[in-house]
């Protein structure tokens, strides 16, 4: 299986900035790969500003730490100023954790695409794994996709919509959602636009 050592060095290949020995990937003897009270969520959102590689790294740094303290794992990818993001873990930390993500004012419209219980994790070595779909010019890595499909290979009932969403958003960025749920999506972005413009002249 491939698996780089530190999942916020490598987006597609490219190294962004030398090794930080502080930050490590999730470690799975501290939260069980099952658990009765486990549940995970995807959104969607956009970014309010051009998102450059340190607005990455730094948004990476502080998901990692976070993430590792509350036992919840994940992925972020990111697309043509479009996020979307699995998160899992147990209720109450995961309640935490996506109450921080939604007041981050790197992002707006965010939209819940999925919600749920589920019965083991997808993501139990990553407290935030990442991928860039087209970001910056840099090349698609053939690993990270052998890595990342490996991950949803063979996912269980419950996990696999969320796994569809992510793999066609994976593939193809925003423009994968369906219909129902990108309208979904583009009314909330709107509508939260429309409100941050509004403030914004007061």
């Amino acid at each position: 299986m491939f698996k780089v050592d530190k999942p916020w060095l490598r987006f597609n290949a490219v190294i962004l900035h030398p090794p930080r020995l502080d930050i490590a990937p999730f470690n799975a003897h501290r939260c069980p790969v099952s658990t009765p009270q486990l549940f995970s969520l995807v959104y969607i959102s956009t970014a309010a500003r051009r998102v450059g590689l340190n607005d990455i790294e730094h948004l990476l740094v502080s998901a990692q730490r976070r993430n590792q303290t509350e036992g919840v794992t994940g992925l972020l990818l990111y697309a043509s100023g479009s996020f979307m993001q699995y998160l899992e873990g147990p209720q109450a930390n995961l309640a935490r954790v996506y109450a921080v993500i939604k007041a981050d004012p790197l992002h707006y419209g965010v939209v819940d695409l999925l919600r749920g219980p589920v019965g083991a994790r997808l993501f139990r070595d990553w407290s935030m794994a990442f991928h860039l779909v087209d970001g910056f010019g840099q090349a698609a890595s053939t690993a990270q996709d052998e890595w990342f499909y490996e991950c949803v290979a063979g996912a269980a009932s419950d996990t696999a919509p969320a796994c569809r969403l992510l793999t066609n958003f994976w593939q193809r960025g925003r423009g994968s959602l369906p219909p129902v749920l990108s309208a979904q999506a583009d009314e909330r972005t709107k509508l939260d636009k429309r409100g941050r413009f509004d403030r914004g002249r007061r």
